[in-house]
This record gives structure tokens, sequence and C-alpha cells, in this order.
């Protein structure tokens, strides 16, 4: 993956942002899976293009890790794991509140799923 690719999908893993304190925040995160998602089919091998931008986080994620080494894969498809665990809690929050475990779950999810991308984009330039 080139280095412009590199800091494109980083930029929008920046996005994503400070902790989970609130529903608000959560809600922000949500919203840029999606963005997310679009980043990394954007940057990817054409292997991994053969799924739609309206494929969710989590599908994009293990069909890209099928592209890569072993150890990339796998931190895809752990990143997967997270994504889902978020977009999960996201379909809780659309019936109502989020409440204090769900944010402090959210945070989780959110954290380790930027480390394991954060660790992905970094093994990526590794990889030249």
């Amino acid at each position: 993956m080139s280095e412009s690719a590199r800091a494109k999908i980083k930029k929008v893993v920046d996005e994503l942002g400070g902790e989970i304190e609130s529903g608000e925040d959560a809600l922000r995160v949500f919203g840029r899976l999606d963005a997310l998602a679009s980043a990394i089919l954007s940057y990817t091998s054409p292997k991994a293009k053969k799924i739609t931008r309206a494929t969710p986080l989590p599908e994009v994620l293990r069909r890209v890790a099928k592209t890569q080494g072993s150890a990339q894969g796998k931190l895809l498809k752990r990143a997967a794991r997270k994504a889902k665990t978020l977009l999960a809690i996201a379909e809780e929050v659309s019936y109502g509140e989020l409440d204090p475990e769900d944010v402090s779950r959210a945070e989780e999810a959110r954290s380790e799923l930027c480390d394991d991308l954060y660790a992905w984009i970094e093994g990526c330039a590794d990889d030249k």
C-alpha cells in the first residue's frame, strides 16, 4: 500500500478520535465507520474491490484480511470483530439512550479497533 493510501486511511482512523464518554460521542464514532470502510476499499488491493461501498465495515475488514499476509490478516480479523461490536451497540442506541455500561463497551471496542488498524497501517508500511 502506498504511503499516500496509508496516510488517508490513518486520517479516517484518527477521526474515530477521542474516547467515547457519552451517547453523543458514540454516535459520532458510529457515523465514521462507513467512511472507514470506504477509505479501506479505496486503497486496498483489487481483490478486495469485489465488494461494494454498501458493505458493512466488519465484512470489508474480513475480506481485505484474506488479501493480506498472516499477521496483517489477523489484525484485520480482530478489527472486524471490534467493528461488529460497535455496530451492535449502534443498533442498540437506535432504540434508545446509551447506558454507562454500553458507553464503556463502545469505548473499549473503539480503542481496540483503532489500535488494530494503526498496527495494520504500520505493518503495511513495513511490507514495502
